[in-house]
């Protein structure tokens, strides 16, 4: 599955970050990927006006709240079909040589069916998922990727069935 991504680097609990640009270690295109939309011979790949339609993240901007352990990130979503993504933030606290934490206490426009736009924003509550711990080497990484048009959240199949399991 085709991503972007950006970084961000962030001394957290003191509110100031510089971007950092996308991640070179992101692997190549897959090309039996069918949401791999860079290549040609992809099933979601549309020639011309539709073209590549992989999400794009841009103007990323984050700072901690004054007082709080909350962060506020805020980012412009675009895709040229404009469909829904799922959007995804993960934690550095190496410099961004590894992205163990996915932050799970969001608000806003992050998770599944994101609808691409400016100016969206994700509050993260630092203090549910990383609390008490400092660090002058955090990163944040946004991914967004596109959700595939047959996409159904209840877990049900084309034909009927559903994909749910338990006891």
């Amino acid at each position: 599955m085709k991503k972007l991504l950006l970084i961000i680097a962030l001394p957290i609990l003191l509110g100031a970050f510089a971007l950092h640009g996308q991640d070179p270690n992101d692997p190549a295109p897959d090309p039996n990927d069918p949401m791999d939309t860079t290549d040609p011979n992809a099933p979601d790949y549309q020639e011309g006006e539709g073209g590549n339609r992989t999400p794009v993240v841009e103007n990323v901007t984050a700072a901690q709240i004054e007082g709080t352990k909350l962060m506020e990130i805020f980012y412009d979503l675009k895709v040229s079909d404009n469909r829904d993504c799922v959007v995804t933030v993960k934690w550095s606290t190496d410099n961004g040589n590894s992205f163990p934490l996915t932050a799970t206490a969001l608000v806003g426009a992050a998770g599944p069916g994101v609808v691409p736009g400016d100016g969206l924003k994700v509050t993260w509550d630092m203090g549910v998922d990383w609390n008490n711990q400092f660090t002058q080497s955090g990163r944040i990484k946004i991914i967004a990727s596109r959700i595939p048009a047959d996409y159904n959240p209840a877990g049900s199949t084309p034909t009927g069935g559903t994909s749910e399991t338990g006891i």
